[in-house]
């Protein structure tokens, strides 16, 4: 009898001790937050370099983005795939955080590849200025003009309204003026100043299809 009983004893504490182990939930261990690269560098003279996309290469899901300065770049994602845009030259870290509070950085540089000489140019034709038998230049804060009325008998008219500062504008035109003809005017869908500066202001523009920049130096 007392064999018997530590026999059914001992089956009850199994069962129980199964019935136990079934209800244990499986839990997912946490991992580092990883990324496929931790520097970028864009370029804002290209539409195609001043973004970027860095994937996460292991974390725990439900990933959050964070830029230390959305005046030189922004951040957004879509899940694992983190874009990084440029605004304006300089340096600036973004970090990913997901669900378990890990973190990983990305560092990134915004660089502008600016002309070393004074350059106009507009769909594939570049303009001399500045130089004795060239474009004379007039700057306004929203206008700039480059003229040569003896030789070409030519004149370009840039304007905008935003102001000589860094970043995007509004309301841009390029009108080109030849003596006795009607002025052609070109409406621009971008115009960015990159650079300003002083002394040295960069601008490029393009109406969608066509592009163009200038650089030119007030000393």
């Amino acid at each position: 009898m007392e064999n018997l009983i530590n026999n059914i004893f001992r089956i009850s504490l199994l069962f129980l001790l199964f019935a136990s182990c079934s209800k244990k939930e499986f839990v997912r261990p946490t991992i580092e937050l990883e990324l496929l690269s931790n520097d970028v560098q864009l370029n804002l003279n290209s539409t195609e370099l001043a973004s970027a996309t860095v994937n996460v290469k292991q974390g725990n899901s439900g990933y959050t983005v964070e830029s230390s300065d959305e005046t030189i770049v922004t951040a957004s994602n879509a899940d694992v795939a983190i874009t990084v845009t440029a605004v304006s030259e300089g340096t600036a870290t973004v970090t990913v955080t997901d669900s378990k509070g890990k973190t990983a950085t990305v560092d990134v540089t915004v660089v502008v590849s600016a002309p070393t000489s004074p350059t106009f140019s507009w769909n594939g034709q570049t303009v001399v200025f500045d130089k004795a038998g060239g474009y004379g230049i007039t700057i306004l804060p929203d206008k700039i003009a480059l003229t040569n009325i003896i030789d070409e008998q030519r004149q370009y008219v840039l304007s905008w309204s935003g102001g000589l500062g860094g970043g995007d504008k509004t309301d841009a035109t390029l009108t080109l003026i030849n003596v006795g003809s009607e002025p052609q005017i070109t409406e621009l869908s971008i115009l960015k100043v990159l650079k300003s500066e002083d002394p040295n202001y960069y601008i490029v523009f393009s109406d969608g299809t066509k592009g163009g920049e200038l650089y030119f130096e007030t000393e």
